[in-house]
């Protein structure tokens, strides 16, 4: 009897500790960071503060499913639409399209023509990807963003020329919010940063909708 009890008693000794190791294992899976993460999880308006002045910039994100994300990029000076294909390890842009007007039209399917990695896991320093004449790489992922929009948690990704330049470097920044996307940009001639963000993106229909919008910003 005695022998039963000593038996029972390490059994239940490790079924605790198993139980500690596999919610563990499980707090650990979620602490695990997605490239698609840092993308916006839902359709939403961004507005920006200006580059100048005289300019403005408004994201526009109308379509987000499980792996594409269509982007209106409007400001003063030109018209875009991005289509972006998303992924647990890579987020590039993958079709894109101007003076585009009518908010109702997706383009979601339309054939991919080009791949420029906006993001690339795995999300943690160090990691560098090359895009364009770029090479990019996340040199913060814990580091909070005050804007006027609110204050994030974000990742950093610096941007560093692959063309030789006999000037000082200068390294642009970008900073990653998750289920927002970029959040804040630092050039060397501008900064700009979220200073809105609405998630009644349906109220825009066109670009006049956006004009009236902006005037009450």
């Amino acid at each position: 009897m005695r022998r039963n009890l000593i038996i029972i008693f390490f059994a239940l000794i490790m079924l605790t500790l198993l139980n500690k190791w596999i919610c563990f294992d499980k707090n650990t899976n979620l602490e695990i960071l997605l490239a698609r993460d840092f993308m916006p999880n839902k359709p939403m308006i961004k507005v920006f503060s200006p580059y100048n002045e005289n300019e403005w910039n408004v994201d526009i994100v109308d379509i987000v499913t499980e792996n594409k994300m269509q982007v209106r990029n409007i400001n003063n000076k030109l018209n875009q639409l991005h289509v972006y294909s998303l992924n647990e390890n890579e987020v590039s842009l993958v079709y894109l399209d101007f003076e585009v007007a009518l908010f109702a039209e997706s383009y979601i399917n339309e054939k991919p023509e080009m791949k420029i990695i906006t993001l690339k896991g795995p999300i943690k320093k160090g990691t560098i990807w090359e895009s364009e004449n770029y090479l990019f790489e996340i040199t913060d992922t814990n580091i909070e963003i005050k804007t006027p929009a609110g204050v994030f948690d974000a990742i950093e990704v610096t941007l560093k020329s692959k063309v030789n330049n006999s000037e000082e470097p200068f390294h642009p920044k970008q900073y990653f919010a998750k289920g927002i996307g970029i959040v804040k940009v630092i050039d060397k001639n501008y900064s700009s940063e979220l200073i809105k963000v609405d998630y009644e993106s349906n109220k825009l229909k066109g670009l006049s909708d956006v004009f009236e919008y902006l005037k009450n910003i």
